[in-house]
Formats: structure tokens, sequence, C-alpha cells
């Protein structure tokens, strides 16, 4: 059990392709070498990896660098289980956008609990391809302990880039899990919203 007995919630946020995932895996990797015990947890709709996955991306697509074994989980119940069964020290949760409210709700009454002494890391999307905030992530950010905003390269101009962008290939539907092949980070100078992407 950490010394810290006071719940602590850390948000890693930022667009696409900006390393939200490898900073995830980088902390997981140091609350390794503490012998904390780690949960980490991803949306079932996410069906690209049974994992956090650290990925770059080159020609014919992306190739996973690192990863962590993550359960992935569709509602309340699910959630309460795996923390009942695991007593981490550390939860980790990814792509927590597509997560409907009763994550923040979850997860704001763990924050309440005084001596249960767990680190809750959310990562995900800030905003959406249409440059609206995403899910519940502004939320968690607003009830952090602390944010990690990160930015990618624009990939038309090589800016730095807070947004991220629809390209060919790409539905309008607001949750469309993807990769390089329908996403690219841009800069707001370079980037549009989906149905002019």
């Amino acid at each position: 059990m950490p010394i810290n007995m006071t719940p602590r919630l850390v948000v890693i946020t930022g667009p696409m392709f900006c390393g939200k995932s490898e900073e995830l895996l980088r902390r997981l990797r140091l609350h390794g070498y503490a012998n904390d015990s780690v949960l980490a947890l991803k949306p079932k709709l996410d069906s690209r990896q049974g994992s956090i996955r650290s990925r770059r991306l080159g020609i014919g697509g992306s190739v996973t660098v690192e990863e962590f074994p993550a359960f992935e989980v569709g509602g309340a119940r699910e959630f309460s289980a795996l923390l009942r069964k695991h007593h981490p020290d550390v939860l980790a949760i990814d792509e927590a956008q597509f997560f409907d409210s009763w994550l923040f709700a979850k997860v704001n009454e763990l924050l309440l609990q005084q001596n249960l002494g767990i680190t809750i890391y959310v990562v995900g999307l800030d905003l959406d391809a249409w440059g609206q905030p995403f899910g519940q992530m502004g939320n968690f950010m607003a009830r952090a302990d602390e944010v990690l905003k990160f930015t990618a390269i624009c990939m038309l101009c090589h800016e730095p880039a807070g947004l991220s962008c629809k390209i060919g290939g790409g539905s309008r539907n607001l949750v469309e899990v993807g990769d390089g092949d329908i996403y690219q980070a841009r800069c707001r100078r370079c980037w549009s919203p989906p149905a002019s992407a």
C-alpha cells in the first residue's frame, strides 16, 4: 500500500498522436519499479487491442512500441467488480472519452475515499473531431490534481497541433475508433471539421 493515503487523479490528454499512451506507459513502468499493483482498463468499444499500447506511425500504418495488459469494461458493474477483485494501488483508464458519465461518477467516489491511497490515471482525447469537449474529459480535467495536456505536430504544416482531424475514409460519426488511416493531428490553421475535411 502506498504511503500516500489520499487518492490522486492525474489526467493525460491532448489530440491524436501526441504521446498520451506513451506517457501513461512510462508512469506505469515507474509504479512497477515501486511494486505498486496496477489495474488498467479500456472501453469495450475500442476493439483495436486488448491492451494499452504506445504506437508509432510509419509507412503502411502504425507499429506497437510498448503495451500493458488492460481489461475491457462496458459498464459500472464491471468496473466495480474489477476494483473489488484487484484492490489496485494504481488505476489506469485509457481512451476515457469513450466512457459514459458513470465513469466520472465512479472515479469521483474513489477520490472521496480518504483512506484508499489510490492513484488514478485518466487518459483520453480532450476534444472530438469537431473541436468540442469529448465525453467526460472536461469533468475529469476540472477534478484532477494534475493535468498533462500534450500537443502533437501538425501533419500538414509541422507546427504544434492541439486538434484531431478526420481525413478521407472517416465517417461523420462522433465515435469512430481509428488510427492514422482516419485521423491526423492538426494545428488550428490546418484543422477543419469532418463535414469539410
